[in-house]
């Protein structure tokens, strides 16, 4: 389930929050996504890992701490209108900046920003987890 109470200060088990990044013009289109949010001791760990690396290891870090928590996002193809999987390529392929704004978001870093659809009671429609994602980011 996912739940939008995202004035809850403590991260509860089994808890997933939903997320939006607004469009950012010659950037990217907005993006509607749940998660899990990180512990802060995972968060520490993983910038501690980030700090001892640079470069493409680092991104590869931030990759997969956000793949872990991922559950799901409404990103599409624009040339076939269909749902783009939940992969290690698709989320690499993140533009740099979006990427770490979830990152950042996740982690609990920075807010999610308010998405316009939850005033009318929407924004919770999005796929469910692809159960071979767990296989992506054991590797």
């Amino acid at each position: 389930m996912i739940d939008g109470n995202w004035k809850d200060p403590l991260i509860r088990d089994g808890f997933s929050q939903r997320a939006y990044i607004s469009e950012r013009e010659g950037l990217s289109g907005e993006i509607r996504f749940s998660y899990r949010p990180m512990l802060p001791e995972s968060v520490d760990e993983t910038e501690a890992e980030r700090r001892k690396v640079k470069g493409k290891s680092e991104t590869h870090i931030v990759i997969k701490a956000i793949l872990s928590r991922l559950v799901s996002w409404d990103v599409v193809d624009p040339k076939t209108k269909q749902p783009t999987q939940i992969s290690l390529d698709s989320v690499r392929r993140l533009r740099w900046g979006v990427l770490y704004s979830m990152y950042n978001i996740i982690c609990g870093l920075e807010p999610t920003e308010l998405d316009p659809l939850w005033d009318e009671g929407k924004g919770d429609e999005l796929p469910p987890l692809e159960e071979s994602l767990l296989e992506q980011v054991k590797n």
